[in-house]
């Protein structure tokens, strides 16, 4: 056969398999058993502490994009959430040119609980985590070296979030923002985060926020995360007044359950 058409044919066979350096190993959101109850979490507040959400996955989990997570890493939420984020940092980007990242989104029972072991009291216990809801996300600025309080990106979310239904679940910062000078127990805790089941092990391969404890028990210690931000729906989020954002959630079901039971 002529040379001129052997290669052309090679080619053809050869290409689907090339993977030309590129790693062949596709990365999924978790999905949760078939027999899972149908509970909706959405407004959950982990006041009542007897709340725990067990080993509860969302059934509609996304990947996030790489290019809106910090250092290309891989997490998943829920696909409004993701949705109402892309619409937020698109208003962002036109209004000032800046931009936010995700360092942070979904985060299983397991995997808190290696959080749990490893920074013990500074974060929430298993199953008690608004990560778990796939509603809650950890953000960054687009600034290297600043953390998201010193940020105009923070002076924005602070006036704009609720607009696209995200609030900041503990507002009174009194705590430190998480740096890169954790790396080294991260690095430790995640040896096997990049592993295609991503439900098993955290994602974070050089930051980690640290849930509030604020809810694990009526003594513990109310801290404020500038970075840690929750979707509860634009409605919601605009009609909230300054205060405890369980507190509001705890009466939002409350006004819905007597809309719902309310006789025509």
């Amino acid at each position: 056969m002529n040379r001129i058409l052997i290669l052309p044919i090679l080619i053809f066979f050869l290409l689907p398999h090339a993977t030309f350096g590129a790693s062949s190993t596709v990365i999924k959101c978790p999905k949760p058993p078939k027999n899972q109850p149908v509970v909706n979490y959405f407004l959950t507040s982990f006041t009542d502490t007897t709340e725990n959400l067990q080993n509860y996955i969302p059934r509609d989990l996304v990947l996030v994009s790489d290019i809106d997570t910090y250092n290309y890493s891989h997490y998943c939420l829920r696909k409004p959430v993701y949705d109402a984020f892309k619409r937020m940092n698109k208003a962002l980007k036109k209004q000032t040119g800046m931009t936010l990242q995700i360092r942070s989104g979904f985060r299983s029972y397991k995997v808190q609980e290696n959080f749990k072991k490893i920074f013990g009291g500074l974060a929430a216990s298993p199953g008690r985590s608004e990560h778990q809801l796939g509603t809650a996300l950890d953000l960054i600025g687009t600034t290297p070296g600043e953390k998201l309080a010193d940020s105009k990106e923070y002076i924005w979310l602070t006036q704009n979030a609720a607009k696209y239904g995200f609030v900041q679940s503990y507002p009174n910062e009194t705590i430190n923002e998480p740096t890169d000078t954790t790396e080294g127990l991260i690095a430790n805790l995640q040896a096997t985060a990049m592993q295609p089941n991503i439900n098993n092990t955290p994602s974070e391969k050089r930051r980690v926020n640290i849930d509030s404890t604020r809810h694990d028990s009526a003594e513990s210690v109310t801290t404020g995360e500038a970075w840690h931000w929750r979707y509860i729906g634009e409605s919601t989020a605009m009609a909230m007044p300054t205060g405890d954002l369980g507190t509001y959630l705890e009466q939002v079901k409350i006004n819905q359950t007597k809309k719902t039971n309310k006789k025509p």
